[in-house]
């Protein structure tokens, strides 16, 4: 009896153990935010040579799930994953598409070069966005960037790559109730056009800015 009473104690010294070195290991990192719980089946967030949590650089003081996603899995919104750049950079490391259109409208701001509402390239959409809105062109980017889906609200205009991924990785696939019809970008091509994307041929082009065409919204983490 003694003996067993002596393995439970020790087991249950242990387990205070783990918790005090999960604490500790915590708060070495000044990069984590206590605020969550963080459990060694679910959450990553510290690099350790026991390899129950690593850290993310970017990881902007929460911790992240250690979920991994595959591209139309649903995301944490309730979205489909269409985009996985293979690691966590700059605060994200997948692209998650709104479950349904935001409605349609113009782009906003015909005429006018919006500065730094220009960049095409995956990663993108959300700077030309809040760029968008910066300089007034609230119509399309205000669709996207004011809508919040089960909990969600860091949402944004898909940039002319973004956009296209979503096409080729959900659209092609007849999945995310798309409709056939062309859907905006964020990314300016010039002061009275942006790129724009046939979503029944897929083909991207750029638009007048004063024609209402579909918004769906994205966000990345």
């Amino acid at each position: 009896m003694k003996k067993s009473y002596f393995i439970i104690i020790g087991l249950l010294m242990g387990l205070i153990g783990l918790i005090l070195i999960d604490q500790v290991l915590l708060q070495k990192n000044n990069t984590v935010s206590l605020k969550y719980s963080c459990d060694s089946s679910t959450w990553q967030c510290y690099t350790d040579s026991i390899g129950k949590y690593f850290i993310l650089s970017d990881c902007q003081g929460d911790c992240k799930f250690a979920i991994t996603y595959y591209i139309r899995d649903v995301g944490p919104a309730g979205g489909l994953i269409f985009y996985d750049k293979g690691s966590y950079s700059d605060g994200w490391r997948y692209l998650e598409a709104a479950p349904f259109d935001q409605g349609n409208g113009t782009w906003g701001c015909d005429g006018i070069a919006i500065p730094g509402a220009d960049g095409t390239a995956i990663g993108t959409g959300r700077q030309n966005t809040l760029d968008m809105i910066l300089a007034g062109c609230t119509n399309a980017a205000q669709l996207a960037h004011d809508i919040i889906i089960n909990g969600y609200n860091d949402w944004f205009l898909p940039s002319k790559d973004e956009l296209n991924q979503m096409y080729v990785n959900l659209k092609v696939y007849n999945v995310g109730d798309f409709t056939s019809f062309h859907y905006w970008s964020s990314s300016e091509f010039y002061a009275n056009n942006v790129w724009r994307q046939s979503f029944y041929v897929g083909g991207q082009y750029y638009h007048y800015k004063d024609y209402k065409l579909y918004v769906r919204a994205i966000r990345a983490f």
